[in-house]
């Protein structure tokens, strides 16, 4: 629930507030427990608080049209399983099938492998059946927060290929898992007026840094990242993609990545650069000081 909640706070995803239950937290089963007997054992007051009030969508049919989708499967005789991944087992997975079907996203606790996916697939009892997916985020790893903010990043946008602007500037966002992404306002503008393959270059650079590991903490090469020079600039970096051209002034700041000015290397060269660069970390201390 504390990674759902940072999940929440991200309003770039535009998520909708509360958890669907068909039942009420006192009576959920988790194992051998019941929801509310979780949400109990909670010591932070004000954490708790925010958990209950996450659950008030009870009964789901109540809220959406829950029942609508089990009843066109009824006359089928259809029934839908989860296979398990190291046994094989069929899991009675009928009850899921309104959830994906509308296209929600599943809040999984990660007991096994098998609900340990980004993604949970749903298979049909009767080869007349089709197949259904069904998101699942369990928040153990950036790899999960990643394919959840892209899949509502590409919902709320429909914009799969995220080629619009607005698309690119959320998933800028949302591309470093747990982690929070601030872009200056100066960033935001810059970005905008770059060329469709730039922008790309640019969102692709940030989640490339991400992946191998070289922002937290950061792991200057002098190709990808490189440490900037100057009196007052040790705190900042450029991130690079050599060949396009693309430089990104960032610094980070606890587990906050700041992204305080973006150029091109036509841009600027000598003291122009350096004037950007000046101007990145001027931007990020502003950020880091409020």
């Amino acid at each position: 629930m504390w990674n759902y909640r940072k999940l929440t706070k991200r309003p770039e995803l535009h998520i909708e507030k509360g958890i669907v239950t068909q039942e009420d937290p006192l009576s959920v089963a988790m194992g051998h427990l019941r929801l509310n007997d979780l949400i109990k054992g909670i010591k932070d007051k004000d954490f708790k608080r925010w958990i209950y009030g996450q659950f008030e969508k009870y009964p789901a049919d109540l809220y959406y049209k829950v029942e609508q989708v089990y009843q066109e499967y009824a006359e089928l005789d259809y029934s839908y399983f989860v296979e398990e991944k190291e046994s094989g087992v069929q899991i009675n997975a009928t009850h899921l099938l309104a959830p994906a079907r509308l296209g929600w996203c599943l809040l999984t606790m990660p007991i096994s492998k098998t609900w340990l996916s980004h993604q949970i697939i749903l298979k049909c009892s009767s080869e007349h059946g089709q197949t259904q997916p069904l998101m699942s985020f369990h928040g153990d790893n950036d790899e999960n927060f990643n394919a959840i903010a892209k899949w509502l990043i590409i919902n709320h946008y429909h914009d799969e290929k995220i080629d619009r602007v607005e698309t690119k500037i959320a998933w800028l966002k949302n591309c470093i898992g747990k982690r929070e992404v601030w872009i200056s306002q100066e960033f935001e503008e810059r970005f905008r007026e770059l060329a469709t393959d730039e922008q790309k270059n640019a969102t692709g650079l940030v989640s490339t840094a991400f992946t191998r590991s070289m922002i937290f903490p950061i792991k200057a090469d002098n190709r990808l990242i490189k440490s900037c020079r100057g009196k007052g600039n040790e705190a900042t970096y450029e991130l690079r993609d050599i060949g396009k051209g693309i430089r990104i002034y960032f610094q980070c700041y606890n587990d906050i990545l700041l992204l305080g000015g973006i150029h091109t290397k036509a841009e600027g060269v000598g003291d122009e650069q350096s004037a950007d660069i000046n101007h990145a970390t001027l931007v990020c201390k502003n950020r880091i000081g409020q």
